[in-house]
């Protein structure tokens, strides 16, 4: 929609709320209100030619209607996305727009009607506009209010459900912050960042399956959304669709070389092809761009494989910072205390990754080989039991059955 056609939407859309304030419709959806630009146009011109018209018989009608076409022109400026809603100019236009009615009728009644019935009349459309006013100050009385009563209307009105994600008091909940990112996603396909935005929340879950999904139904819509590619990348990588992966990762960085997500990806596909050099420089690159606490884990790993013991455990002690429920960086800690002899911060730290996810087969391995090291045979074999009944097609146990011995 053009700038012409984006004013005329809001133009109307606060002259009807400003009429309507209680039941009207808040807000459009960006560039997707045609209709409402139509009547935004109509409705200038006949507010302007009723304002000429008015002029002979009723100035204070005539002015008042003029002066509630600049209010209403001034506010479908100041007030659009994330500024917005356009509602938020009813409490410049209301009152203009309800003393020009008010006025009107007095005008149109005759000259030679009762005096206290030419009184009654406008005061009566007066205190209608006042009424209007109060019985809606619950979803007029604030931003958030307004954007609350958009979504209300509107489930998939994207800029409404950003500016509510982004207040200070829902990013202190999670319900119903996903609760607001799932009708979004699902009443407006072409909400890309809504889309965007459930899929990372997804993935911090390390919900893998569900985030595919949500990239799935927005793969048409949103193709060309910025950083859209590299989200599929990363989500393509950890679902093993890595052929696909690292198309769209290298597609993704020619738009963007710091695009986040598609730079994980390729770390991670190139440290699954065992590139480590050139892995370190794109998981530092994936870090520093923001892609948070996997780049991080990622580049833990890559030092504690390159032997940096000190810059693993920094990287590790930062993700469990921030994720106290992912085993990963848990395990991975145990691993460092492991190569460093530390007996039993390795012992504890297994055990608490096992706690964590009770299938780690690669926790419940190595505390076998630990304990075992130490001659604590009856808790070795206890290990083994255990990676058997959680793993039990995995190529180690025999060499781990043949070690441990006869019991």
């Amino acid at each position: 929609m053009t700038f012409l056609g984006s004013l005329s939407s809001r133009l109307a859309r606060i002259l009807l709320v400003a009429l309507v304030p209680y039941g009207a419709r808040l807000d459009p959806r960006a560039g997707d209100d045609v209709i409402s630009a139509a009547l935004g146009a109509v409705l200038f011109a006949v507010l302007l030619t009723a304002a000429v018209l008015a002029w002979r018989r009723s100035r204070l009608t005539s002015v008042a209607t003029a002066l509630t076409l600049v209010a209403a022109l001034v506010a479908a400026v100041l007030f659009s996305g994330a500024d917005g809603p356009v509602a938020r100019g009813v409490w410049f236009v209301a009152p203009l727009e309800w003393l020009a009615l008010a006025a009107a009728a007095h005008a149109a009644l005759r000259a030679d009607t009762k005096r206290a019935l030419r009184i009654a009349v406008p005061v009566a459309v007066a205190l209608v506009g006042v009424a209007s006013l109060a019985v809606s100050v619950p979803r007029l009385r604030s931003r958030t209010a307004l954007w609350t009563a958009v979504v209300a209307q509107d489930p998939g009105h994207e800029t409404a459900v950003l500016a509510l994600l982004a207040s200070p008091a829902l990013a202190r909940t999670d319900a119903p912050a996903a609760a607001l990112l799932a009708g979004c996603v699902a009443a407006n396909p072409k909400a890309c960042v809504c889309t965007a935005r459930a899929v990372e929340r997804e993935l911090r879950a390390r919900r893998l399956q569900p985030a595919a999904r949500l990239l799935e139904r927005g793969a048409v819509s949103c193709a060309d959304a910025p950083g859209f590619q590299g989200l599929q990348a990363d989500v393509w990588f950890r679902v093993g669709r890595t052929v696909d992966a690292q198309r769209l990762a290298d597609a993704a960085l020619d738009r963007d070389p710091r695009d986040a997500h598609a730079l994980f990806a390729s770390a991670a596909a190139l440290y699954a092809a065992g590139n480590s050099e050139l892995a370190v420089r794109f998981a530092a690159r994936a870090e520093a761009a923001g892609c948070g606490d996997d780049a991080t884990l990622l580049v833990g790993v890559l030092d504690l494989q390159s032997g940096d013991l000190e810059r693993a455990a920094q990287a590790f002690e930062r993700v469990r910072a921030n994720q106290p429920t992912n085993p990963a960086p848990v395990y991975n800690l145990a691993l460092i205390a492991d190569r460093a002899h530390r007996y039993h911060d390795a012992r504890e730290g297994y055990l608490a990754a096992l706690r964590l996810d009770p299938n780690l087969a690669d926790a419940r391995y190595n505390l076998a080989v630990l304990t075992a090291r130490a001659g604590v045979a009856g808790e070795a074999r206890h290990n083994l039991e255990e990676l058997q009944r959680i793993a039990p097609t995995d190529p180690r146990i025999p060499s781990l059955r043949q070690a441990l011995g006869p019991p």
